[in-house]
């Protein structure tokens, strides 16, 4: 017995009739730790953990009365307390009578495999917990293309009713779908992983997935399955869709502002001149008529350039207190002229006055009249009705805090709006017109926006539009301001004009000539400096000074007003600008100018601002 324990390092303990221990040899000592004299007499169960001593005395008992040999395995207690794990064979010992004397144990340590087992099992449970937690999909398929598992989340990326485990992955995933699968998979002959996006259609939607297979392999290297990750991108395409829409509205706002600079240098030029030719008084008759729609063409021109500042960054409206009652009248004049449609217009007297960039909502009025407009190409009838509006609660579905407001409501006779397009029609470059480019409304929008305002639209097929502006109003009534003219902004005075375009000078030097005012030229704010510099030593320093905001290659306006303010704290200076969204030009007073006017201007309206900032330095 003793050499077959030696080879097989098993412990052997022999018990009596009364479980207690008779025999206990060296591998008993070495797995147990007691010492043959201190544990002979004490009972077996002294090595048995307490909860399981019950199990292992109806196996001994079995083993006893069957006299059979058991086979089990179990937990045993060593002298310093810790529990190991033994395999354990338990043999009935019979004498020479073949009676039942005495019961053999002999037990092996496997605690090192059942422990190895465990973390195995503990291994498995926490993959299984990881791969059941995860957001993205897991499918395990054999190389017959059958599902062998899936987690939880794979039936939500794919839009799954029921359990797929088992099928066809065909049959799971739809032909289409599948046949893009197996073309990547089948690349893993040459690869350890394939990655590849999926635009995945339901019934219930449509997605963007991101998927990655690898090849499961057997210890010889050959494939016994494919384990697939799916992972829901939509967002994402979302989000890299919006982020190139950015980039491109980004190029297209430089280029916008970049081309309404440009443009408005040259509108300037045509306006002023045509405003210089209009103030003869000889021009008259068809000559006249003749010069008025080449101006009104400039001036739709002008509209156009607003439109496009109007999708550049920046942009905050230049305001001032007025009354809705002169760009009302303003915008009705310049559409209806030539028009075969009538407008009637219908202002309340005591209408409360407002803070507006007068521009900007000029253009909102002229983009909702010029669509009325379309809507009636066979001529027709547009109501204007302008009344002071009031918000008492948050709940007027208007998206607008409660105060006091002004509404201006424009409505047309024409063919209406189809309900599925009704959403859509302040979106940028939308359009159903063969010839439109979609930024008129769009424009309307962003400015009454930026006004801290609201527009509304209700429209039915057949029986014509309505649209209703909300502006932010003062709560008291404004006077309208009388139009005054040309000669009216007459004055006197030096006047300096800095700008890098030849034409601008020449132009605004004969408007300023004809208004009263003598007149000296910059090409760019280094000049503009100088002069300035000399004029104050001479003491015949200028009355006011006109700069130019934007000068490629040399100091501009920003820079100019800066060092004239370091020469001069008094200096009345006028900023100008064909890019009139630049920030400098809604907060020009923060830089140090007295006044701004934006190109292109006429004779009448930089007279008009220039006669305006020497009143008041005169107060």
């Amino acid at each position: 017995m003793s050499g077959g324990s030696e080879s097989r390092r098993e412990a052997i303990i022999i018990i009596d009739s009364n479980d207690e221990i008779i025999g206990w040899d060296k591998y008993a000592e070495k797995l147990h730790g007691w010492r043959d004299v201190e544990i002979i007499g004490e009972r077996i169960f002294k090595i048995i953990p307490t909860e399981y001593k019950s199990s292992f005395m109806s196996i001994l008992e079995n083993s006893r009365y069957c006299e059979k040999v058991e086979e089990t395995e179990g937990l045993r207690v060593t002298k310093s307390g810790e529990i190991i794990y033994v395999n354990a064979t338990i043999r009935p010992i019979t004498d020479s009578e073949g009676n039942l004397s005495s019961i053999a144990i002999y037990e092996t340590d496997i605690s090192d495999q059942v422990n190895a087992k465990i973390k195995i099992f503990e291994t498995e449970e926490q993959y299984k917990r990881l791969v059941e937690c995860l957001s993205d999909g897991i499918v395990l398929i054999d190389t017959d293309y059958k599902v062998v598992l899936t987690n939880p989340a794979l039936s939500d990326v794919l839009n799954l009713d029921e359990n797929s485990i088992g099928k066809r992955f065909i049959d799971v995933i739809g032909r289409e779908h599948f046949k893009v699968i197996q073309q990547n998979i089948e690349k893993l002959e040459e690869n350890n992983r394939v990655d590849f996006e999926l635009e995945f259609t339901s019934s219930e939607e449509t997605k963007f997935l991101s998927i990655a297979f690898t090849p499961i392999k057997s210890m010889k290297g050959a494939t016994k399955a494919y384990l697939g990750v799916f992972r829901n991108i939509t967002e994402v395409k979302k989000l890299e869709e919006e982020l190139i829409k950015a980039a491109k509205l980004e190029s297209i706002e430089i280029l916008a502002g970049g081309i309404a600079h440009d443009f408005n240098n040259i509108l300037t030029i045509i306006l002023g001149n045509l405003s210089l030719i209009k103030a003869i008084g000889s021009v008259k008759g068809k000559v006249l008529e003749r010069i008025e729609k080449a101006e009104k063409a400039a001036l739709r021109a002008k509209d156009l350039t607003q439109q496009l500042l109007a999708f550049t960054k920046g942009g905050s409206p230049i305001k001032r207190k007025t009354s809705i009652v002169n760009v009302i009248e303003e915008s009705v004049t310049f559409v209806s002229s030539g028009s075969n449609v009538k407008i009637e217009v219908d202002i309340q007297e005591d209408i409360w006055g407002v803070e507006i960039d007068e521009g900007q909502i000029n253009q909102v009025l002229n983009n909702l009249f010029i669509n009325a407009q379309q809507a009636m190409p066979e001529g027709g009838k547009i109501w204007v009705k302008a009344e002071n509006f009031e918000i008492d609660t948050e709940e007027s579905g208007l998206a607008l805090p409660p105060g006091k407001y002004i509404r201006i409501m424009v409505k047309d006779e024409g063919h209406g709006i189809p309900s599925d397009i009704l959403p859509r029609i302040f979106e940028p470059y939308f359009t159903t017109k063969k010839n439109g480019h979609g930024l008129g409304l769009s424009t309307a929008y962003t400015i009454v926006r930026r006004h801290h305002g609201a527009i509304t639209v209700e429209s039915e097929p057949g029986r014509g539009t309505t649209f209703c502006v909300y502006l932010p109003s003062l709560g008291e009534y404004v006077e309208p301001e009388v139009k005054h003219p040309d000669a009216y902004y007459r004055g006197h005075g030096r006047i300096l004009v800095m700008d890098d375009e030849d034409g601008i000078l020449e132009m605004a030097g004969a408007i300023l000539k004809k208004l009263g005012y003598k007149v000296d030229f910059a090409c760019d704010g280094m000049e503009a400096i100088k002069k300035y510099k000399k004029s104050k030593k001479r003491r015949k320093k200028y009355d006011a000074v006109i700069l130019d905001l934007t000068v490629p290659g040399g100091m501009g306006g920003r820079e100019t007003i800066a060092k004239l303010l370091e020469i001069d704290p008094e200096v009345v200076a006028i900023v100008s600008s064909g890019y009139s969204n630049d920030p400098i030009m809604a907060n020009y007073r923060q830089y140090g100018f007295a006044g701004t006017v934006r190109k292109p201007y006429r004779l009448g309206e930089l007279g008009k601002v220039l006669k305006e900032v020497l009143t008041k330095n005169k107060e």
